[in-house]
């Protein structure tokens, strides 16, 4: 059964739970300690992140083409509002994205990279 790709991250080991919060304080780390096991797992980034930048690109692009073409006398300080809702919205979305993995299972060693399992 394949996990849905935009989920919060668990324990490699223990499969314990992280709260948003736990995991925005995680993302700049590269090694975690889980409080329940104690075993000590990394941080990455989950392949679903460059699509989920992507797709906030294009939609974002799509609205001020048509608040441009549809509102012809739209000021661009709207359209700039539209651009940081969609800024606000992937930096949102980013704990969503990230997992935590065991050290061995981990192909690359620089901080919070992609990884291919």
């Amino acid at each position: 059964m394949k996990k849905f790709p935009l989920a919060l991250p668990v324990c490699p080991y223990c499969t314990q739970k992280f709260g948003y919060k736990e995991v925005m304080k995680s993302k700049g780390k590269e090694d975690i300690i889980c409080p329940k096991c104690n075993q000590n797992f990394k941080v990455a980034l989950e392949t679903t992140f460059s699509i989920l930048i992507a797709c906030i690109v294009v939609i974002v692009m799509v609205i001020n083409v048509c608040l441009g073409l549809f509102l012809p006398g739209m000021n661009v300080f709207y359209m700039m509002g539209v651009m940081a809702v969609g800024i606000i919205a992937g930096v949102t979305m980013l704990p969503l994205v990230i997992r935590y993995i065991k050290p061995e299972n981990m192909k690359y060693s620089t901080r919070t990279t992609r990884f291919k399992r």
